[in-house]
């Protein structure tokens, strides 16, 4: 991309989209009451002598906010970050808020492949949420931005050294304003990047008076590397955060309406003598209550109520398997739990339509006939299936995620001995990636083209039916897949999974590189060289840079050799298959690419 030579907040934004996406959680996020913790919970934290003593200095201060998975710690922190921006918004005292929440529906866990970490697991995310709440606040802090915007174009928003080089010029210009920064999550960054962040985050803090509020796990990757001056408020075994818990289990369980009060009284006090501080337990066992409603399994249940998380989802998951149809439901599970971001109503549709395809090709395989065309399912049809998920997914408005990255780690944990199933996270990555890889040909690729014109299934034509792939040969209309390569954008409204896959193919196919070469690359089955990305000509990954959000991958718009792709894309797989035909076509195999190749490979 060209230099970016622009004069305001407003037009960067505009322009570039802000590469590095907006905040997940945003300002107005923390200004809607529903995003934040249960009412009545949560304000012991402001009259705590040690959040007082940090708020109240007039130096730089780091206060640690930890405790154990499910005990509330992103919801309080929220909570504080909160209360904050409402002094923000009255402009009754100068504060500037910046802040950076990782979702705790997401996985916490380190992706061991080259830059395939979710979004908001690196350096340059961190320090462009930062960047980006510093703006939002104070237009004219954009002035200090625009030398390095203008040197490096788009590549800034991926550069964690000029990103964290602005982001404390930010914070210097604050001048007379104190500066609030609220980290979440911490604890999920690999642990030399952890050690390096909390290192930045201090600097800053060396430059202006910057008040620090940290929130995590207890791992020796941030307690190691925290000053050993610090005010610290423990949410384990924490008299206020039961407190807390008791009052969301009464309002959780009154709102239950269909209870008598008797029966309600027993619940409450049966989760009260078991919950032991942990909101995210007490809220998956009053689900799974409220799915069993009455009858014996209600009554056992609630005299054996499991005491930690991994035996409430080993009880989940033992319920869902006995129902009918539970194949398909774990299914839908496992793609939710393994996705880099929550998913839309419209990607979950297309994702249960491949299911249901798949199931009747392979009936159709079997037993022979023809496959009839499958419906995307609508809003209210996925929401049902969502219930039907015994607790493992949760529905917002407009997206659906795994309740809770800890159960993501136990529905792929490769050591649980419980006899139920056990996902596989390796060859899933790879069947999202190929799944993904072929949805970005049906936008945007020529059907003529396709390695195997059974690719083309049912369930894949888009949203507006005039839009189909009924193009016949010498109509005087473009394309459907012209019209697409011209307004990416304006094909995510017609093509439900097409921002999904374009997002995410090569992340997952980076994450299963581990399984074997010729189960990566198999030419009847996943051959990826073939199909037009791989291509000299640019057709394919042109408008695929426009929505996959990363500015590095603009390197690969213009004609490219299959083996240059593969390797900018980190997939060592597709470099060694490409090695080879590179060599047939060269007749040599010291070219620098060659070289480059083999020494990455």
């Amino acid at each position: 991309m060209a230099k970016l030579r622009v004069e305001s907040f407003e037009e960067l934004i505009r322009d570039t989209r802000w590469w590095v996406s907006p905040p997940e959680i945003d300002l107005d996020h923390l200004r809607d009451k529903h995003n934040l913790p249960e009412a009545g919970t949560g304000k012991w934290i402001f009259q705590e002598a040690k959040y007082r003593k940090w708020q109240e200095s007039g130096k730089s201060k780091l206060l640690w906010l930890r405790g154990g998975p499910g005990t509330g710690k992103t919801m309080l922190a929220k909570h504080v970050a909160a209360e904050f921006l409402k002094e923000c918004d009255n402009s009754s005292r100068g504060i500037k808020l910046a802040f950076h929440f990782v979702s705790p529906e997401l996985s916490t866990e380190k992706i061991s492949a080259d830059q395939a970490e979710p979004p908001q697991l690196n350096l340059a995310g961190v320090a462009s949420d930062l960047l980006y709440c510093l703006l939002r606040q104070d237009r004219n802090l954009f002035d200090g931005c625009k030398a390095e915007l203008a040197m490096q174009g788009a590549r800034f928003f991926t550069n964690p050294c000029s990103l964290w080089k602005v982001l404390r010029k930010a914070v210097q210009d604050c001048q007379t304003d104190d500066v609030y920064i609220f980290m979440d999550g911490i604890d999920g960054l690999e642990e030399s990047l952890c050690k390096e962040l909390i290192e930045r985050i201090r600097g800053l803090a060396e430059t202006s008076k910057v008040k620090i509020f940290l929130s995590s796990r207890v791992v020796p990757h941030v307690s190691n590397n925290l000053p050993r001056h610090m005010k610290i408020i423990n949410l384990d075994a924490n008299d206020f955060v039961k407190r807390d818990v008791e009052i969301f289990i009464k309002h959780r369980v009154n709102a239950l309406g269909e209870w008598d009060h008797d029966l309600k009284r027993r619940v409450r006090k049966a989760l009260r003598k078991k919950a032991e501080g942990i909101f995210l337990w007490a809220s998956l066992a009053i689900e799974n209550l409220a799915c069993l409603s009455s009858g014996p399994d209600f009554e056992t249940f609630l005299k054996r109520l499991p005491t930690k998380l991994e035996d409430i989802y080993r009880k989940m998951l033992r319920s869902l398997i006995k129902r009918e149809g539970s194949q398909k439901v774990l299914e839908m599970i496992q793609s939710v739990a393994l996705a880099l971001r929550p998913l839309t109503f419209g990607e979950l549709g297309h994702i249960l339509a491949y299911m249901e395809e798949k199931t009747k090709t392979e009936r159709k395989s079997s037993h022979g006939g023809a496959s009839t065309e499958v419906q995307i399912r609508t809003e209210e049809e996925i929401k049902k299936y969502v219930q039907s998920s015994q607790g493992f997914l949760r529905a917002t408005a407009t997206t659906v995620s795994i309740v809770h990255n800890t159960a993501t780690k136990y529905l792929f944990d490769e050591m649980r001995k419980d006899n139920l199933p056990i996902l596989s996270k390796t060859e899933l990555d790879l069947s999202v990636s190929w799944e993904c890889f072929q949805y970005l040909h049906r936008a945007f690729g020529d059907p003529e083209k396709f390695p195997r014109r059974d690719t083309k299934w049912n369930y894949n034509r888009p949203q507006d039916p005039s839009s189909g792939r009924d193009f016949q040969e010498g109509d005087q209309r473009e394309a459907p897949w012209e019209v697409a390569r011209k307004d990416p954008p304006g094909a995510v409204v017609k093509w439900p999974y097409l921002r999904y896959a374009a997002e995410s193919w090569f992340i997952h196919a980076r994450r299963s590189i581990e399984i074997s070469g010729d189960k990566f690359y198999d030419d009847s089955d996943r051959n990826w060289l073939r199909y037009q990305f791989f291509e000299t000509g640019d057709v394919i990954r042109k408008p695929w840079v426009e929505l996959c959000g990363d500015p590095k991958m603009e390197a690969l718009v213009g004609d490219q050799a299959p083996l240059h792709i593969a390797v900018s894309l980190g997939l060592m797989p597709l470099v060694e298959k490409a090695l080879p035909d590179l060599t047939k076509a060269t007749n040599s195999n010291r070219s620098l690419l060659h070289l480059a190749a083999k020494f990455m490979s």
